[in-house]
């Protein structure tokens, strides 16, 4: 079950629905503790990253994709890690470079000019 939610957050974020897939990676999350499934963890962490980073919350997206990066390697998954450790550096270079839209109070990106 937690891999199909994991599945559709994939898709949903991709469609930019973007509530309802941090909602499918919390559900397969939610799911993993309870079983503790690792690589279910790995990606619905993942996932959540990935939403934070489309967001515009970077520094969580990069905790989150860190975490998921010390899951990767400790699985000792070569492929995986380097997915998670590619996703770690491009937020760390946003972060370094300011590229990140600014986010207001109830935490929704907007552009500067708003």
């Amino acid at each position: 079950m937690p891999f199909a939610l994991i599945a559709i957050g994939d898709l949903e974020r991709r469609k930019g629905a973007l509530a309802d897939a941090r909602a499918s990676y919390t559900r397969a999350l939610a799911i993993v503790e309870e079983m503790h499934g690792t690589s279910a963890r790995l990606w619905s962490t993942f996932g959540l990253g990935a939403v934070d980073e489309a967001e515009g919350r970077l520094s969580s997206a990069l905790e989150r994709y860190d975490a998921a990066h010390g899951m990767a390697e400790r699985l000792g998954s070569k492929s995986w890690a380097k997915e998670t450790g590619t996703a770690a550096e491009r937020v760390r270079a946003k972060l370094a470079s300011g590229t990140s839209p600014a986010i207001d109070r109830v935490g929704t990106a907007r552009s500067p000019e708003s």
